[in-house]
């Protein structure tokens, strides 16, 4: 804090009252968070939201919390200390946008670990977005995902995880660790698509049913953008919804949805995708 004195004293009493513009402002507009797996859709579901004139829409924005949702997935994060994470990175912002009348809604895989926070700080309302798992496995073998690190990228994962300091590849920490009978690369994707499905459905448990949305990616449409908009609060006019529509169709990351993981030094295995996701999938309405 600069200044100390007067100066200082001023400072706390704006924080004092901004949070009390937030806390007043969640229970008017509460913030919209997108969860799932990454690879899901989530990007596209930001932009298309993001041509809606009274929203907010971000995709994973900085400063990031991907270091922080792996340490809280494995037990080394207390909730207390989740939560204070979370204000520090996103109370700010939250509070600009809800100052300028829009609704916020912000896509990042690692809100999918916390949900409890989030709901918690701003009563938040949630959008499970979910991908068919052959599909998000495919992508992750064409991204790398698991592909062996170096030492240097080993070391950088151990001082990031140990003392939260934003070294090497970031997103690395969004690849939880498999159980160690998981050896390929494709089975290490699908446990980890059963696993922060999971985590997201636990994480939903104690929230208000009329503040959880599902959403399929290979449902999305016209009628479930509707939806969408009614959920978030905001008129779905044929227009809206007709420029979402564009939007969606130019995604980024765009793939074909059932091409084969060409180029993959992993052969395609499926009995042990089934295996390995067929509980969680038929949970989540797919075939298994």
């Amino acid at each position: 804090m600069e200044g100390g004195g007067r100066a200082g004293l001023h400072s706390l009493e704006q924080l004092r009252i901004r949070r009390t513009v937030v806390r007043r402002g969640t229970e008017q507009n509460p913030p919209v968070f997108v969860v799932s797996t990454g690879r899901a859709g989530s990007r596209m579901i930001a932009w298309a939201l993001g041509t809606v004139d009274s929203v907010f829409a971000v995709h994973e924005p900085l400063p990031h919390l991907v270091t922080e949702a792996y340490l809280r997935w494995r037990g080394r994060l207390s909730g207390e200390d989740a939560e204070m994470a979370v204000r520090h990175k996103r109370e700010n912002l939250y509070w600009q946008v809800l100052k300028n009348g829009l609704t916020y809604v912000e896509s990042a895989h690692y809100c999918s670990h916390f949900i409890p926070e989030l709901d918690r700080i701003f009563g938040a309302r949630f959008v499970f977005l979910h991908r068919n798992p052959a599909d998000f496995v495919r992508s992750g073998l064409r991204r790398g995902w698991y592909a062996e690190p170096d030492l240097r990228e080993r070391l950088y994962g151990f001082v990031r995880r140990r003392w939260r300091i934003e070294v090497g590849d970031l997103w690395r920490d969004h690849r939880l660790d498999p159980p160690p009978e998981f050896e390929s690369r494709l089975e290490r994707l699908a446990w980890l698509w059963c696993e922060i499905n999971g985590t997201i459905l636990d994480g939903l448990e104690s929230v208000d049913p009329e503040r959880c949305f599902e959403l399929r990616l290979d449902s999305v449409g016209r009628d479930r953008f509707r939806e969408l908009l009614e959920f978030i609060g905001v008129p779905a006019d044929a227009d809206v919804v007709e420029r979402m529509i564009r939007t969606a169709a130019e995604r980024p990351d765009k793939e074909p949805l059932r091409e084969r993981a060409s180029g993959s030094d992993t052969p395609w295995d499926e009995r042990a995708l089934q295996r390995i996701t067929g509980r969680m999938a038929r949970r989540l309405g797919y075939d298994g």
